[in-house]
């Protein structure tokens, strides 16, 4: 009986310490760009985005790009939409809105390192971008806002 007990304590406190380091590195991960909220935009418009990614400060020649897939959520006058991927910080990104005949180039991402509160290490939390050269502090870590 003894030994079932402590074969019991000992499989509780090794699944307790996997489930907090589980848990820990889905908040420690390193920010990137998620989503993205269209602000006047109408849902026609926004049925054909393309996502170029780019060298950082080199707009010359894409390193790939990808459609986004029309997983929108309309939230009062602004259209939310869900990356396939994420923008990621060690990039630079046109993003072409095909049908409105409008891109929008998003560079020098801003990162920040934060400790992790519930183990060693640290992440790059996103702090700001240029969106078509102008600067732009991050409101939510993981959304871009552009506007028609």
């Amino acid at each position: 009986m003894r030994f079932i007990l402590t074969v019991s304590t000992c499989l509780l406190l090794v699944g307790s310490v996997f489930v907090l380091t589980s848990c820990c590195k889905s908040f420690c991960r390193d920010g990137n760009i998620s989503v993205i909220d269209f602000h006047g935009f109408d849902a026609m418009e926004l049925e054909k985005i393309k996502v170029l990614r780019f060298n950082q400060d080199d707009f010359t020649s894409a390193v790939d790009s990808y459609f986004v897939a029309t997983n929108n959520l309309l939230i009062k006058d602004t259209t939310r939409v869900y990356l396939d991927k994420p923008l990621a910080s060690d990039f630079d990104f046109k993003i072409s809105i095909e049908n409105a005949i409008r891109t929008y180039t998003l560079s020098d991402i801003q990162t920040k390192k934060e400790d992790c509160s519930c183990g060693p290490g640290n992440y790059k939390t996103i702090v700001g971008y240029r969106l078509n050269g102008a600067p732009y502090s991050v409101q939510n870590n993981n959304s871009l806002e552009i506007k028609k």
